[in-house]
C-alpha cells in the first residue's frame, strides 16, 4: 500500500487486480480529498491548480499520458484527452521524420521509442519528459529524486504555488513571469505511477495529488512523504522524481 516504500523490483506494469482498489491516503500523514480533513486542507490551501479532477486513465499503463493530458488541458484552457496528447505527439514525430536534417536526430529517436513502448511498459521519468518536450513542445525541467533534495522539491512547489517574477535581468528588462505545473513519478503498490500536483497547503506542509487510476481517490500527502515515494528506483536502477512544466504568462 501507499503506507510503505516497496522494494526496487519494479516492472512498471499495472497490477491486474488493483484497478479500482488503490487505498490512497491509508497511511499516517495522508488524507483523501473527500474526507473532512481533506476538505479542510483544500479550504486553507495556499494555491489550487484548477485542474480537471474527473479523469481516469484509459489503460493500465497510461497514467503518465493521463497526467500529461490534465496538465495540457490547463495550459491550453481546453479539454484535452489522452488520445489528443498521443495524436499531437505522433504528428510531431511525423514532422521530425520528414525533416532532412533530423533523420537521425536524438529527439526523433527518443520520441519514437516512447510512442512505441508506452502502451506495454508505461513511461519512466525520462520518457515522459521526452514526450512533453519533443512531442508537445513544452518547456520542462526534470528532477531525479536520488540526485535532488527535499529542499529542491519544496522550491518546485513554491514555483507551482505562486506566480513569481525573478526580478530585473542584467539588461534592465523584467524577466518573464512563470508558473510551474508539477508531475510526480512515485512508487506505490509495488509499481511506478504518475500523478499531478493539484494544490499545496504550505502551512500544513501537504500536497494534493490527483490519482489517475480512480478519480475519487485524490489524496493529500506530506511533502517529505511524497518525496520518499519519488526517491525509489525502477527496474533500471534509476530513481523516480518529478517534472516541472513551465507556463509563461
Amino acid at each position: 500500500t501507499m503506507g510503505s516504500i516497496p522494494s526496487d523490483d519494479d516492472d512498471r506494469k499495472y497490477p491486474k487486480k488493483s484497478k479500482h482498489r488503490r487505498r490512497a491516503a491509508s497511511a499516517p500523514g495522508m488524507e483523501r480529498l473527500t474526507s473532512a480533513e481533506g476538505t479542510k486542507l483544500m479550504n486553507t490551501a495556499e494555491f489550487e491548480g484548477n485542474y480537471p479532477r474527473n479523469r481516469n486513465q484509459m489503460t493500465g499503463t497510461s497514467c503518465g499520458i493521463c497526467s500529461t493530458a490534465i496538465i495540457f488541458s490547463s495550459l491550453r484552457n481546453i479539454s484535452i484527452s489522452e488520445d489528443d496528447v498521443l495524436r499531437y505527439a505522433h504528428l510531431k514525430l511525423k514532422t521530425l521524420s520528414l525533416s532532412d536534417d533530423l533523420g537521425g536526430d536524438k529527439s526523433l529517436l527518443e520520441l519514437e521509442n516512447v510512442l512505441t513502448k508506452w502502451k506495454r511498459y508505461g513511461c519512466s521519468l525520462d520518457e515522459l519528459n521526452v514526450l512533453l518536450c519533443y512531442g508537445l513542445g513544452l518547456e520542462t525541467k526534470s528532477f531525479h529524486a536520488g540526485k535532488s533534495t527535499l529542499a529542491d522539491f519544496e522550491d518546485s512547489l513554491t514555483r507551482f504555488s505562486r506566480r513569481w517574477k525573478a526580478g530585473n535581468g542584467r539588461d534592465g528588462k523584467k524577466e518573464k513571469e512563470e508558473m510551474a505545473h508539477i508531475l510526480v513519478n512515485i512508487r506505490i503498490d509495488k509499481t511506478g505511477h504518475w500523478g499531478v500536483v493539484a494544490a499545496f497547503n504550505a502551512k500544513e506542509g501537504k500536497v494534493l495529488v490527483l490519482e489517475t487510476k480512480n478519480a475519487s481517490m485524490h489524496y493529500w500527502c506530506r511533502t517529505e512523504r511524497l518525496f520518499q515515494f519519488m526517491n525509489t528506483k525502477n527496474k533500471f536502477g534509476q530513481t523516480r522524481g518529478w517534472i516541472e512544466v513551465f507556463q509563461s504568462s
